[in-house]
């Protein structure tokens, strides 16, 4: 008789109701690749905050490199946010009498 495949599904039942968490499946391309991206983005933000504090001798840092620091930080906190969550992502579901979450 064939065992079945243990899946990648966490099933918990108890008093309360079902509990369901399934991880996600991971897309290894995309985890390389992001974070090969992030560790450029990292230098980009590195090197404009470090000109931006104290590149000039002769007075305040450009406008458009303050603008650009700007975007550059935002954008970098969206892309970390989907690297880390490639990374660690899990699906719940509860069932609990009645209700579904």
């Amino acid at each position: 008789m064939e065992m079945p495949s243990q899946g990648r599904a966490i099933i918990d039942e108890n008093f309360d109701g079902i509990k369901i968490i399934i991880a996600t499946k991971k897309s290894w391309f995309m985890i390389l690749f992001l974070g090969f991206g992030l560790g450029g983005w990292f230098m980009g933000e590195t090197f404009a905050f470090i000109e931006v504090v104290g590149g000039k001798q002769n007075g305040s840092p450009d406008a458009f490199l303050i603008f650009w620091l700007g975007g550059w930080t935002i954008g970098g906190f969206f892309v970390s946010e989907h690297f880390f969550g490639l990374e660690w992502e899990r699906n719940y579901f509860n069932w609990s009498g009645c209700a579904y979450s």
